[in-house]
């Protein structure tokens, strides 16, 4: 009997302390949710005061977008405080000017098979074909047609660029149709394309030339380290006009900015930045033609007499900058004979008619004389002048 009672007490006993025990883990089962809350605030505090701040001032961060001059600065001067480092050709990144249809396909063909690529690769230059998308029919800007689809061309062409980026792996591709006269928004993207995936810290100064053309990467190494070397940015290019020769060069308004035919031309990367995301670089055509070099100079303009940042900007004209593939076979072993090098071989002669380039313009009334080395441009409306070997041009900003 006495075992029995103690029995019962000890389970009597144990009940209680099970019942205690659960009890207990009901009062406190919001303690494991507590730490979970505490951790995961932990983590994500920095994101939400980011958010919190936006809410309050969203232009906060928009201003951190568009007015980074100062952070740009800083983040170059970090990588190197030597010109010519800075300036070393690996640093350069080159955009090539495309065509998307099949017909320009031998021209990158040609440009491969060329020294100029064998130029890019042994100076460690970084390169991209920039193609828009092919266009073979007449857009309709009133059209709303959503059964609307690529014709038989252009799957074709899209067919061949695609097989073509497969093999060689040079090329990119922009959202948008390739239409000549939508020039200035295909250079806009490649501009956005070079600042969210083609620079990087070092990359000091972005090319852009068509593909007939080549860069000669020491007469630019020259150009960017005396425009690093006197802080300033950098505006280059073969052929600059300083002055408007016909009416389509002008603005809306009969003003004029000088600007680099768009044959072969650089910028320094803090200009590139600043143009991309500029929203006043997307309506440049409210105040001026289609043309993307003739655009191009509006905007390093407008860099330049930004009312919050100003950029002082360094203008250089340099015949030798750039070599038309078209004298290929008389380049010397390096790949880098000068455009109107007197050495007893024939220069091809080019003008620039402000949105295109060919050997003669009968819309532009200029008139190329040959001088040697040297080349006297006039026109009607335009003073004379002689294009140098190298002309820094100051323009007053």
């Amino acid at each position: 009997m006495m075992s029995l009672m103690s029995s019962l007490s000890n389970r009597a006993s144990g009940d209680e302390g099970g019942q205690d025990l659960r009890r207990n883990y009901k009062a406190k089962w919001w303690m494991p949710l507590l730490l979970l809350v505490c951790m995961t605030n932990i983590f994500t505090l920095p994101r939400t005061q980011g958010l919190f701040s936006q809410l309050i001032n969203p232009a906060s961060t928009h201003e951190q977008t568009l007015h980074h001059h100062d952070r740009i600065d800083s983040a170059k001067s970090a990588v190197s405080n030597d010109p010519f480092e800075v300036c070393d050709p690996k640093n350069f990144l080159v955009l090539i000017k495309a065509g998307s249809k099949s017909k320009y396909q031998d021209r990158r063909k040609i440009w491969r098979g060329s020294n100029c690529r064998t130029s890019y690769q042994n100076h460690g230059i970084r390169y991209r074909f920039m193609l828009a998308m092919p266009a073979h029919e007449i857009i309709n800007p009133n059209g709303h047609n959503q059964g609307a689809r690529a014709s038989e061309k252009e799957i074709h062409d899209m067919k061949e660029l695609r097989n073509e980026y497969l093999v060689n792996g040079d090329m990119e591709f922009l959202p948008l149709k390739d239409v000549y006269d939508d020039s200035n928004l295909k250079v806009i993207s490649m501009l956005r394309w070079a600042v969210d995936r083609g620079m990087n810290d070092r990359t000091s100064t972005v090319v852009l030339h068509d593909d007939e053309y080549c860069l000669r990467p020491r007469a630019l190494r020259d150009i960017c380290a005396n425009a690093t070397g006197s802080n300033r940015s950098l505006y280059a290019g073969w052929n600059l006009w300083k002055s408007a020769g016909y009416d389509s060069q002008k603005a809306f308004d009969g003003s004029f900015a000088p600007y680099f035919g768009g044959w072969v031309y650089a910028m320094s990367s803090d200009l590139v930045r600043d143009i991309a995301y500029d929203p006043e670089t997307l309506f440049t055509s409210t105040v001026l033609g289609y043309a993307e070099d003739l655009q191009a100079g509006k905007w390093v303009k407008n860099q330049a007499e930004h009312k919050d940042h100003p950029r002082k900007v360094m203008y250089v004209q340099e015949e030798s900058l750039g070599m038309d593939l078209e004298a290929d076979e008389t380049q010397n072993t390096k790949g880098e004979k000068e455009i109107g090098s007197s050495d007893g071989k024939e220069a091809v002669d080019r003008v620039s008619c402000g949105n295109h380039d060919a050997k003669s313009c009968e819309e532009c009334p200029q008139v190329i004389e040959k001088v040697g080395a040297m080349a006297i441009v006039s026109g009607e409306g335009r003073a004379n002048r002689k294009r140098n070997a190298r002309d820094e041009v100051s323009l007053g900003w």
